[in-house]
This record gives structure tokens, sequence and C-alpha cells, in this order.
């Protein structure tokens, strides 16, 4: 509980702080912050929302809130986030008017249905009937329900047409705070062949939402089926078996697949390695890119601060 705890804690901190730095002050607030003030702020971040988080979950402990009750109404609070976010990876019609107004409207749409059902199924509304399970369900059901049609009714009669191209158009901000272009053409690249490996994700996917959520457990639910002896020997064993097969796919088949990178950071480790820097073969991806497959009208040319120039001319 303890590890879980702190893992927890180490990994909101990080996204929150980024997010407020990032995101918010350097974009917003001094879009010419160096990158010791954006870290600065990050270090503020951390210890004031670290110093928040601390104050709720006393405040929380003191009205004797527990795990079963955040558990259960945590999907009132970020529920409704769901078409937005399926929207934004899927769609291209979906813009912020739909993302935001679905959000919103499913936020509202959940609280009402929670609360409602909640003073409905107990007669009052205190911190035991809120906290069931019923009215947490209703509400979380509500919350998804109402942001799923709004977004794909706003989606519908306003269409954002958002270029995905765009996201080629990231900048990273080096040392001295400026804004450095780092998207280029990779010549690996092959659309097609993205789109069919799209399709067999999304096949795999809903088969295993059906299998899984759908099919096998209404199946054993309508049928008031019990397990026998043979039966629980049999989910046992495909449990393991599931759960040995993930770890082999978030833990040993990355360290396969990344085994030559792994091998070329040992060996710079131990100074055995090449002298280049992972920006030096970046910038010299670039330029290669943009140089080196030039027409003959730039034969007779030099780079000068990223510009093509007549020979002998600074």
């Amino acid at each position: 509980m303890f590890m879980s705890c702190t893992s927890a804690i180490s990994s909101v901190l990080i996204g929150v702080s980024t997010v407020l730095s990032y995101d918010i002050y350097k974009t917003y607030v001094n879009p010419k912050a160096t990158d010791d003030q954006v870290l600065r702020v990050g270090h503020w971040c951390v210890a004031g929302f670290a110093t928040f988080m601390a104050a709720f979950a006393t405040m929380l402990h003191g009205v004797n809130i527990d795990l079963s009750f955040i558990y259960n109404m945590t999907g009132i609070f970020t529920g409704s986030a769901l078409p937005a976010l399926i929207g934004t990876f899927f769609s291209s019609r979906q813009g912020a008017l739909a993302a935001t107004a679905s959000i919103w409207t499913g936020f509202f749409a959940a609280v009402i249905t929670w609360l409602t059902l909640a003073q409905r199924f107990s007669g009052t509304v205190t911190i035991t009937s809120v906290g069931a399970t019923d009215p947490c369900l209703y509400g979380c059901i509500a919350g998804i329900g109402a942001a799923a049609v709004v977004t794909i009714s706003i989606s519908i009669f306003h269409n954002a047409r958002y270029g995905w191209e765009t996201l080629g158009a990231i900048r990273l901000t080096d040392g001295e705070g400026n804004d450095k272009d780092v998207a280029y053409e990779d010549p690996t690249y092959d659309p097609e062949r993205l789109r069919k490996a799209a399709y067999v994700a999304r096949a795999i996917t809903l088969f295993l939402f059906l299998a899984l959520f759908i099919i096998w457990p209404l199946t054993l639910y309508g049928t008031a089926y019990k397990f026998s002896k043979k039966f629980f020997t049999g989910w046992v064993i495909v449990s393991l078996l599931w759960a040995f097969f993930s770890f082999f796919g978030v833990t040993v088949f990355p360290i396969i697949e990344g085994r030559h990178l792994l091998l070329s950071w040992t060996k710079d480790l131990f100074g055995k390695g090449s002298t280049a820097t992972n920006e030096d073969e970046f910038d010299h991806h670039q330029h290669s890119q943009r140089y080196d497959d030039s027409d003959a009208a730039f034969q007779d040319k030099q780079i000068v601060d990223d510009r093509a120039v007549p020979l002998g001319v600074k």
C-alpha cells in the first residue's frame, strides 16, 4: 500500500507540474521563459500541489471518507471526458466546442443523477448514501451518455475539420528558452501500412472488449452459473496465463525490442560507444533531409545559419 501510494503521488506531481509549467506558464504567462525559469516554476508547482494533496487527504479522513467512496464516485468526475477523449483520437470532426461542451454537460448530468438517485434510494443525501454503488453507477452512465450525445451532435453540425498534419508543427524548447522545430519527414513512414495496422488493432480491441466485458460476464450472469471445481480451476489457469503473457508484453518484449539501443547506451556508459550525441545525430538527420537531397541549384551554395547562400558569402 505504501509503495502504491508513493508511486501514484509521484506520477501525479510530475504530471501536474509539467502541465502547469509548460502548458500554462510557458504558453500563456511567460512565452519567453528560459529553461531554468520553467524548471523553477515546476518545482514550485510540485511543492504547492503536494501541500494541497496532503491537506485535501486530511480533510477526507476527517469526514470519514474512505477509498471505497473515492473509487465509486471517481467516474462521476472523470467519465464525462471519455467521449471527448475518444473523439480526439478517432475523429477529425470534433473541435474545441464539441469537446468542451460535452465534458461540462456530461459532468453536470452525472452529478445531478448521482445526487438525485442517492436521495431517492436512501431518502437522504449523506456520505453513506452518495457513496453507494447504484447512485454512482447510474451517475457515471448518465455522464458518459450525455457527453457522447453532445459531442456527436455538435461534431455533426459543426465540423471542425481538424488537420492531423499540424502535429508535425510541434516545437521543443532549448536551454535558452527558444522554440526549436523538431519535426522532420520520416523516410520510413508508410500511411497505407499504418492504416492496415490500425484496422488490426481496432479489430483486436473490439474482440477483447466484446469477449471479456460483454459475452463472458453477461453469459455467466444471465444463466446464474455457479462455478464448479473444474471451471474454477480453468479460470485460475487462464488468469495466470493472462498475467504471464501481460508481463511478457509490457516488460520482457520491450527489452528485447530495444536491445540494440540498450547495448549502445551500455557502451556509452563505459566510454566505448560513439562520441556523437543524440542531438548531434538528430541535427545531422535534419540537415541531411533538408540539404543533401537538394537539386543542382544548391550545388554552388553553402549553409550559413541554416540558410543556403552563394559560396564565399557569410
